[in-house]
């Protein structure tokens, strides 16, 4: 017969052990298609300018009215005059992959500016003076990977700049988002399976105890 003890142990490990497989992928999930999301070798490297690049660069700390990056250290402050300038990223991926796209922007509702977010050249998001009140807001999109697709941020502010920072493109559809990090949520019932099964052993291996001390000479 096999002891509870061992038996009850084993079974609330292999419960843990499964829970460690589910959120490990998950944690491996948030792996992101971009190079320097968030801007944070301090340049645009990864990135490529196109259209107007007045005015426009990677900054830290206190610019103009934004109290510093979203996270980390830099972000980039998009100032262009006149007319639009972008960045683009073009990545491989697997054609029919689910992806999610994330990323935060700071407005001031400065009169004329625009900022726009498309993939493969189709807008995923469009605003005219987009106005934030100075607190990053993040932007986040499901799309279907092609083999090849372009990432691309279009912006201008005339009187003055929109910060943009930690972008990502993940693997798989969202369902919760930490900053710029896709978190997998586990099914329902599995940490309760889990939390279920170590408790058992627990009770296994106290009523094992119990009764070991019980047949002991003097007891």
């Amino acid at each position: 017969m096999v002891p509870l003890k061992a038996l009850f142990g084993g079974l609330a490990i292999a419960a843990l052990t499964t829970l460690a497989s589910v959120v490990a992928p998950s944690i491996a999930a948030a792996s992101t298609y971009l190079v320097n999301g968030g801007f944070g070798t301090g340049d645009l490297t990864g990135w490529t300018e196109a259209g107007n690049s007045q005015f426009t660069g990677v900054v830290d700390g206190d610019f103009y009215n934004f109290p510093g990056a979203e996270k980390g250290y830099y972000f980039l402050a998009a100032g262009t005059v006149g007319s639009n300038g972008s960045l683009s990223q073009t990545f491989t991926d697997t054609d029919g992959q689910s992806l999610n796209i994330s990323g935060w922007y700071n407005g001031f509702g400065d009169n004329y500016s625009d900022l726009s977010i498309l993939f493969d050249g189709k807008s995923l998001f469009s605003a005219t003076d987009p106005n934030t009140n100075g607190a990053w807001k993040n932007l986040s999109f499901n799309v279907t990977a092609t083999g090849s697709d372009t990432l691309t941020l279009s912006f201008r502010d005339d009187p003055g700049w929109i910060g943009l920072d930690n972008f990502s493109v993940t693997a798989g559809s969202a369902s919760v988002l930490t900053n710029d990090a896709v978190v997998t949520p586990l099914p329902p019932t599995l940490p309760l399976f889990a939390g279920g099964l170590a408790m058992m052993g627990m009770i296994g291996w106290r009523r094992k105890r119990q009764a070991v001390a019980i047949a002991l000479p003097g007891r």
